[in-house]
């Protein structure tokens, strides 16, 4: 567990306890903040003043107000840490899915009172999903007692692809800004680096891409889901050399985020991510 204290300690500044920071002078509680914007730019400078880089921040109702349909306030973080990527992924290559790390910052207004949250996902959401190495005995005794009894649902798609990276990458944008209503934001690259199974690099490739006609009904239902949106694709070479694309379930990411109710709308946000994958993973 020591090789990921570090995340605790990442998480534990990020807000688990309310307190923006570590230190009490500066800190900063989401309480403090009277809108998203203010909460959104005191989040983020304090995150660049601890070393991590900023590298988006998705204003989830603008972009449905493009669209004409209507959205409390709401908008997603992306920040990065090279060193802290570098170490989830040299234990597992399906966790860049979940990269950049997010924060989302929405304004609940079902109550009197209007009130700021947040939620971003942590460790061991992360050592769940990716079955990241866990190298505390007892938990790994623990983690071995409950797999007998059936594996833990991930929420990872997984198609395999004819393509190198680069043209799988290049046959996913064609496929996703070819059709109306979509568009793909940020591509963003992971460096080459050593696996455990494997010490030939491997590099991928994430693709954040949305609708905001298909994403805003959802969070309409519930904002909570505008953690795991826009949609993603993570491309990468597995260490026999393999080229595979993953994605997001709709409904797993719905049911995480308490939708209901909303089948017909994830069936045919299903269909179209299969859609996109089949043709980046074609010849």
């Amino acid at each position: 567990m020591r090789r990921i204290a570090i995340l605790f300690t990442m998480f534990l500044l990020l807000g688990i306890t309310s307190v923006w920071a570590a230190d009490e002078q500066n800190s900063f509680s989401i309480e403090d903040a009277t809108s998203v914007d203010e909460a959104v730019d005191r989040i983020t400078a304090r995150l660049e003043q601890q070393g991590f880089e900023v590298v988006a921040v998705i204003n989830h109702s603008a972009n449905a107000a493009r669209v004409d349909l209507e959205l409390d306030p709401t908008q997603v973080i992306f920040f990065r840490s090279l060193r802290l990527e570098n170490r989830l992924l040299s234990r597992s290559q399906t966790v860049a899915l979940d990269f950049p790390f997010k924060i989302l910052v929405y304004e609940d207004t079902s109550g009197i009172h209007l009130k700021l949250n947040i939620k971003f996902n942590d460790i061991g959401y992360l050592i769940d999903r990716h079955d990241l190495r866990i190298l505390d005995l007892a938990l790994g005794f623990l983690n071995r007692a409950q797999e007998q009894f059936g594996n833990l649902d991930n929420g990872i798609l997984m198609v395999e692809s004819e393509q190198s990276v680069t043209n799988t990458v290049a046959n996913l944008r064609a496929a996703i800004e070819g059709t109306e209503g979509f568009a793909v934001p940020f591509q963003f690259e992971f460096g080459a680096f050593p696996t455990h199974s494997s010490k030939n690099p491997r590099q991928s490739t994430l693709l954040v891409f949305g609708n905001p006609n298909a994403g805003t009904p959802l969070m309409q239902n519930r904002q909570e889901i505008g953690l795991d949106l826009p949609q993603k694709f993570l491309v990468f070479e597995d260490h026999e050399g393999q080229v595979f694309i993953l994605y997001n379930d709709p409904f797993f990411i719905a049911k995480r985020a308490g939708i209901q109710g909303e089948q017909q709308r994830l069936a045919a946000i299903a269909i179209a991510l299969r859609r996109f994958a089949e043709a980046g993973a074609s010849p």
